[in-house]
């Protein structure tokens, strides 16, 4: 190899994630509201526990155990158990009428097709049109 590289590693790396339930619940949104967006948080946060550990180049971190240090007593579910939580959510959030309806939304654009592709006000392309603007001042 042309270019050698030294590389530091750590003997154990911990991650801390925090919830703020009481923002959540500041929010005023209804209990299944609240429900959903906890939910979706604790399923993130596994996914990425199990997933998205490659932060850096060269620097795959693999997760050996999770624990929850409050509310006592309190273990993070698996991340089907989230997955079903959050799906249920939706739907009861959905019957509530405080979710979209339907949950998906669809986006259409339609693009205006003329000879004036990428031209400016003037017929030209835009950085033309700059150029003259800074010329004439």
């Amino acid at each position: 190899m042309p270019y050698h590289r030294v590389e530091y590693t750590a003997g154990s790396i911990k991650a801390y994630f925090n919830m703020d339930l009481e923002t959540v619940r500041g929010y005023r949104l209804p209990l299944a509201a609240q429900g959903l967006l906890t939910s979706l948080a604790l399923y993130k946060i596994r996914r990425f526990l199990e997933t998205g550990l490659r932060l850096r180049t060269a620097c795959d971190l693999v997760a050996s155990e999770a624990s929850v240090t409050s509310p006592s007593g309190f273990s993070l579910p698996s991340t089907g158990a989230l997955l079903d939580e959050v799906r249920k959510a939706i739907g009861v959030c959905g019957a509530e009428g405080v979710f979209a309806a339907p949950p998906v939304t669809t986006l259409r654009c339609e693009l205006e097709r003329n000879g004036d592709k990428g031209k400016g006000k003037r017929g030209r392309a835009p950085a033309e049109e700059a150029q003259d603007e800074d010329t004439s001042e």
